[in-house]
């Protein structure tokens, strides 16, 4: 999903310049200048007992797999208008770059899409995850839904 503006991690380094938020796995920086966010994985020590999902560098990993899935796969094709733009990804490393989007405004009509886009997810890739939800589903510039959390 590397794109051709050839952007390296140094430059998105340099221009994820302030945290939007911070969730339990990552961390995401606004790219102003490239109309984009900037997820970085959390540092993390594993823990003994710890399953492999608890790693937020494989959470990262599982999101790029996924995303990648949907867009190579055409029995995914009805997902995609819901995917976000992704500029860059590193399995490597854990980070993504996506273009931003913005929050909704939580209405009836946004509460019954999110449902029923998670629910499509859910059946579609077999996915159970409490990432689908209003929280993580915002809307492009025409106002159309987006989901932009794709771990696990």
């Amino acid at each position: 999903m590397n794109s051709a503006l050839s952007l390296t991690e140094k430059d998105i380094r340099k221009a994820a310049t302030r945290v939007l938020a911070k969730g339990k796995y990552r961390i995401v920086y606004d790219a102003p200048s490239l109309g984009a966010v900037v997820k970085v994985p959390k540092d993390y020590t594993p823990q003994p007992g710890d399953e492999k999902w608890a790693d937020p560098l494989e959470h990262a990993r599982k999101e790029i797999a996924t995303l990648n899935e949907i867009h190579m796969n055409p029995a995914f094709l009805h997902l995609r208008r819901y995917t976000p733009h992704v500029f860059f990804s590193n399995p490597e490393t854990g980070i993504i770059v996506m273009r931003r989007y913005r929050r909704g405004k939580p209405t009836r009509k946004h509460a019954a899409e999110e449902r029923v886009i998670s629910r499509m997810f859910r059946d579609t890739l077999r996915m159970f995850t409490a990432d689908y939800g209003l929280q993580n589903l915002m809307r492009d510039e025409a106002g159309n839904a987006v989901l932009v959390d794709f771990g696990y």
